[in-house]
């Protein structure tokens, strides 16, 4: 079924601004509804009031998992413990930390968090993080278990853009039916210039479900046809 996003672009800034950015809109129109900010959903109490929670995924990975260290053997045993299969073959320590958060960590973040530090490996789009080049200058927002908005700052290297696309198509091939296609067009594009840019989409249709206390997706879709 079709689903809403908005997506918005702003140059010059990065994506801390992005999150700013991304708090202030939702809690915006958490304002139009309710006033005290206070929401239901599900079984859920939410708090739209408070700042919105930081985190980086893998200090969420040790907190939820107990963990003092990452090392292959131990989150290869999680893996396994939690009956999670490897989509691909291959796999580096970092996208298997990031499989095991998006198993069985991202869907714990019941208030508004955003959580920060993606491996750079699963971030073909996102420039590295200056201070911490292994890792994605991204951030993602959860809220009541799942994926509200996705932010980073645009690769605006033509060059890396191509080498992260053919790592992706590699990926693909070895079994990884999500990783991203080679897409020459966007490549081509960067070619010609983009500035800074951070870009943000906001998951419209799973917003709506928080603010209106609806836990079926299907009823507030836009239905658009004959």
């Amino acid at each position: 079924f079709p689903v809403t996003i908005i997506e918005c672009y702003t140059a010059f800034q990065d994506y801390y601004y992005g999150m700013e950015l991304t708090e202030d809109m939702i809690r915006a129109a958490a304002l139009k509804i309710k006033p005290d900010l206070q929401f239901t959903f599900g079984n859920h109490a939410l708090d739209f009031a408070q700042p919105f929670t930081r985190i980086t995924l893998y200090d969420a990975v040790k907190k939820y998992h107990n963990l003092t260290a990452f090392d292959e053997k131990t989150i290869d045993a999680l893996l396994a413990t939690n009956r999670i299969a490897l989509p691909k073959s291959g796999m580096s320590l970092e996208e298997k930390i990031y499989l095991l958060f998006a198993e069985t960590v991202e869907s714990k973040f019941i208030q508004p968090t955003f959580v920060t530090g993606f491996p750079i490996e699963v971030s073909p789009l996102s420039k590295a993080d200056p201070k911490q080049p292994h890792l994605a200058a991204r951030a993602e927002l959860f809220i009541a278990g799942m994926e509200i908005a996705n932010l980073y700052n645009e690769l605006n290297d033509p060059f890396e853009q191509a080498d992260r696309f053919k790592l992706q198509a590699q990926a693909h091939a070895a079994g990884d039916s999500e990783a991203h296609h080679y897409d020459q067009d966007y490549v081509h594009a960067l070619e010609h210039a983009l500035a800074p840019t951070v870009g943000l989409g906001i998951g419209i249709d799973r917003l709506a479900m928080l603010l209106t206390h609806t836990t079926s997706i299907k009823d507030v879709i836009i239905v658009t046809g004959k």
